[in-house]
């Protein structure tokens, strides 16, 4: 009677399988980060309520800082960086936005509303550089 079957030697998968979950995938997750920071500062430009833009200073100064990895955690700052861009994101709604749409929580608002597009940039880049 024949022998049927195989055999798989998994030597090389577990020694590369490390190097994937601690090192590709966490970083391949902080450039999806940073795209999805990007569009997140390209959504308060353009979805109200918007950046306040009276002399336009605060839209110029948009960053996305490179992403940190610390002990397989992701994160990325991005925001604005005038002086006073904290001040007119915690702005009272009563506060007087001289463009019309803009207003306060001009970045916590797109958090909570476009979240899911913000994770699946940051999953489909993962995604695509797994292929």
């Amino acid at each position: 009677m024949a022998e049927t079957g195989f055999t798989i030697d998994f030597k090389d998968f577990d020694k590369n399988f490390e190097r994937i979950v601690k090192s590709a995938i966490p970083a391949a997750g902080a450039r999806g980060l940073k795209k999805g920071a990007a569009f997140l500062l390209r959504d308060a430009i353009l979805e109200t309520p918007t950046v306040p833009k009276k002399l336009g200073n605060l839209r110029r100064t948009q960053q996305v800082n490179e992403p940190e990895i610390k002990h397989g955690d992701v994160s990325v700052e991005a925001g604005f960086a005038a002086d006073y861009a904290a001040k007119m994101h915690e702005a009272p709604s009563s506060f007087n936005f001289t463009e019309p749409g803009s207003g306060p929580k001009y970045l916590e608002k797109k958090l909570i509303n476009n979240k899911e597009k913000y994770m699946k940039i940051t999953a489909d880049q993962i995604l695509n550089e797994s292929k």
